[in-house]
């Protein structure tokens, strides 16, 4: 445990984004949400916010294109809601989390996100798949 929590904001950002389904206007809804470790390593906040009509590969492109000031990769967790049917037809949604961890990203940033994950999911709570 690396002691880094998430800022109130954050949270209450994930709040929202898991009962968007149920708003009406498409400007209020999100695809997917980037968050980083920011504050000199001290919090986790949202950076980024995908449009709903972004698809997986815009996801993807925006985890792999981020870089730091210096042009070193950025590593992440991010959830993205996911539709899809199943074998018998059926519609599905899930919120899909994911930590993002290249390989080139310094050990330092390696080791921090990958001792803070499990904490940050649990102060976000349920609903992720």
């Amino acid at each position: 445990m690396s002691g880094i929590t998430a800022l109130p904001e954050a949270i209450e950002f994930y709040n929202q984004f898991k009962l968007q389904r149920n708003s009406k206007t498409v400007d209020q809804k999100h695809r997917y949400a980037i968050y980083r470790i920011v504050n000199k390593d001290q919090n986790i906040d949202t950076v980024e916010k995908g449009d709903w009509d972004a698809s997986w590969d815009d996801f993807v492109d925006s985890l792999a294109e981020a870089k730091d000031e210096k042009g070193k990769p950025l590593g992440a967790y991010a959830l993205f809601d996911f539709d899809y049917s199943t074998l018998d037809g059926r519609e599905q949604q899930k919120i899909v989390f994911v930590a993002y961890t290249p390989d080139t990203l310094p050990v330092k940033q390696k080791m921090l996100y990958g001792s803070t994950r499990e904490a940050f999911k649990a102060e976000l709570g349920s609903g992720i798949a």
